[in-house]
């Protein structure tokens, strides 16, 4: 149109059409681009996208407006005789496969050079249609193993440079950089997929598989981990699992894609200076029993650190196989007696914390809280058993026992849920809900919730009435201490005292309920109390 070089007037008369000297101004808009330039001394155009300013063309085209023969086949791009300078594939698909402009621009042109499609050609566009698939299918049929028809296939044959598609092949080049390392199974790991860092197209034609720019575009797969970012500036990896972003890793690896020598011990992770960044017992193992990594990953080291199973390391899970059980036996014991070899044992001698088997000592720890007091007991209870809350391993390799998470699992027992409620733990605010212990039984406060992590909980009267409120109590309790001014001692007197002090602490928290008469006479049973002295046969 007229004004790709004009400004265009709407009438005969508009301000600017009629020039002081008649000559007509040159003003670039639309498919010429602005950058183009009009040289009336020369009668010339020059950077004109129309004449051959695009990528692969011949920028340096400048046409004289009046010669003639300028728009021929070869004055803007090449067409045949210098492939190379279109860029891309075009040097191996015209210059080696022998293919002319019409095989892949068929809506635009014919085996002759003919212009069959006008209103696509010089529009801005670069339109593609292939003219005989079968063409195309003989290197491109489906499949990744026809990868390598266009990049790789010299170190490998899944298609990962060396070669890059313009022909790149040293490590230096970020088309070709650690790719094979990468792909092919090596002294540290196996192989890694293609799909970990690249969407992998089933065909060559599949959509969005030749990029406008011809960058291959990285999009991390489930091993490395969806945190994972790529810098194509700095040539970096960052947060990826298999360069250290893992717990007890080192996190802040960031390996240059186009250097060599990344993948050494230690870069990773720890291996042996500083066992304590391993998290759980790494430090006490390595550091006090001097034990090596081979001890017990056996299946992926040996003693030296070499691994002997690249298939089983960077894989995503912390492979563990003892290397020889007696190494562990003479610590660990083979029974429940020995819990106190990895947590515990300060305190008491059940494994309950402290220690946490971080080394954590205060009470203030979730990991440490109330364990001494539940297990030990106190004023208030003889203690409980470690299967109140856990499931107690039998052996330390118990399926089970060792979560990937290092966190106890909460199990609730059967004096917890006495009271016939269900209980609950809450890690984020470190509470118990609805436990038989705490109040969860008939008459007792139900909607007690202590924290693990707190003291001087147990107090008379948390976990049920002493007196002030005696019909929460059910039964005969308000009739017995408002009315007649009955002390607990006198119908509990196995259990507590008339100071209110616990003197069975075996019978205190047990899921029943003792009556002992302290006056030595009556019977307490099914419900009903006989010779008391006060009344005759009474149901409660």
């Amino acid at each position: 149109p007229c004004n790709t070089c004009h400004v265009v007037p709407q009438s005969v008369l508009e301000n600017g059409h009629l020039g002081v000297d008649s000559v007509a101004e040159i003003t670039w808009a639309g498919i010429a681009g602005a950058q183009s330039l009009w040289d009336r001394l020369q009668a010339t155009c020059e950077l004109t996208y129309c004449h051959g300013n695009f990528t692969g063309g011949n920028s340096a085209n400048s046409p004289v407006w009046t010669s003639s023969g300028q728009a021929d086949c070869g004055s803007c791009h090449d067409a045949g005789s210098n492939p190379v300078s279109l860029g891309w594939k075009h040097e191996f698909h015209v210059g080696t496969a022998g293919l002319d402009c019409t095989e892949c621009h068929n809506s635009v042109v014919d085996a002759q050079m003919n212009i069959t499609g006008l209103s696509l050609h010089v529009d801005g566009n670069v339109d593609t249609l292939t003219r005989d698939q079968a063409v195309c299918d003989v290197c491109h049929a489906q499949g990744v193993t026809y990868c390598t028809v266009c990049h790789g296939g010299t170190d490998n044959q899944t298609g990962a440079p060396p070669v890059g598609i313009h022909g790149e092949t040293s490590t230096g080049s970020v088309a070709v950089g650690a790719h094979t390392s990468h792909v092919e199974s090596g002294p540290l790991s196996g192989a890694i997929d293609c799909t970990e860092c690249h969407i992998k197209p089933l065909a060559a034609v599949d959509p969005g598989h030749f990029g406008v720019d011809s960058v291959a575009e990285v999009t991390f797969g489930t091993l490395a981990g969806n945190q994972s970012t790529w810098n194509r500036t700095s040539e970096t990896c960052s947060q990826t699992y298999c360069h250290g972003n893992f717990p007890g890793g080192e996190t802040t690896n960031v390996p240059v894609w186009t250097f060599s020598g990344q993948a050494t011990c230690g870069s990773c992770h720890d291996v042996g200076s500083q066992p304590s960044k391993l998290l759980w017992k790494h430090q006490f193992h390595v550091e006090t029993i001097a034990l090596s990594c081979g001890e017990c990953h056996s299946q992926v080291f040996d003693t030296l650190l070499n691994v002997i199973n690249p298939s089983l390391h960077v894989n995503g899970v912390a492979d563990t196989l003892t290397r020889d059980e007696q190494v562990c036996f003479d610590c660990h014991g083979s029974d429940a007696g020995s819990c106190t070899s990895c947590h515990g044992g300060l305190d008491n001698q059940t494994g309950a914390p402290p220690a946490g088997i971080s080394g954590e000592t205060t009470t203030s720890d979730i990991v440490v809280g109330a364990h001494t007091i539940h297990l030990a007991g106190g004023p208030l209870s003889a203690g409980f058993s470690c299967s109140e809350c856990h499931i107690v391993p039998q052996a330390w390799d118990d399926p089970g026992h060792i979560g990937p998470d290092f966190i106890a699992e909460i199990t609730f027992g059967p004096l917890a849920e006495a009271g016939g409620t269900t209980a609950s733990w809450t890690r984020a605010d470190t509470v118990c809900s609805n436990v038989y212990c705490h109040g969860a039984f008939a008459g007792g406060s139900g909607s007690n919730s202590p924290l693990w992590t707190a003291s001087n909980l147990s107090l008379c009267g948390t976990c049920h009435d002493v007196g002030t409120n005696p019909d929460l109590l059910g039964g005969q309790h308000k009739k017995h201490v408002a009315k007649e001014n009955i002390e607990c001692y006198q119908c509990h007197a196995s259990v507590v005292d008339a100071g209110l002090n616990i003197v069975g602490k075996w019978l205190h928290v047990d899921g029943g309920v003792s009556v002992v008469f302290s006056s030595g006479q009556g019977t307490y049973a099914n419900g009903q109390c006989s010779g008391v002295g006060c009344h005759g046969t009474e149901s409660w």
